[in-house]
């Protein structure tokens, strides 16, 4: 479903301050995705519940859900290492 990411390490052309720093995204559902788009934003929500950040500045507590902006599109703030930790979960089969 995640088709993007960015880098998340100072080796990736990341200042080594900056990686734990929320960023902004856009995050695009696959259309192609067994269903209709209504099933693929349902598993996108799960997959954030389940697996996304705990909040919106990378500490624990309540995370906004993000915001569907389109059909297929949802903006969020998340930072590099919990994307990646979101599209690793969303890669593995298992889930």
């Amino acid at each position: 479903m995640i088709v993007g990411d960015l880098p998340a390490s100072a080796g990736g052309g990341v200042p080594a301050d900056w990686v734990e720093v929320p960023v902004d995204v856009l995050i695009e559902l696959n259309v192609l995705f067994p269903g209709s788009v209504g099933d693929v934003a349902e598993e996108f929500v799960t997959l954030w519940s389940s697996a996304g950040p705990t909040t919106n500045d990378g500490g624990t507590g309540s995370a906004l859900v993000p915001v569907r902006v389109s059909d297929r599109l949802y903006q969020a703030v998340i930072s590099r290492p919990a994307l990646r930790v979101l599209i690793a979960a969303d890669r593995d089969p298992r889930s």
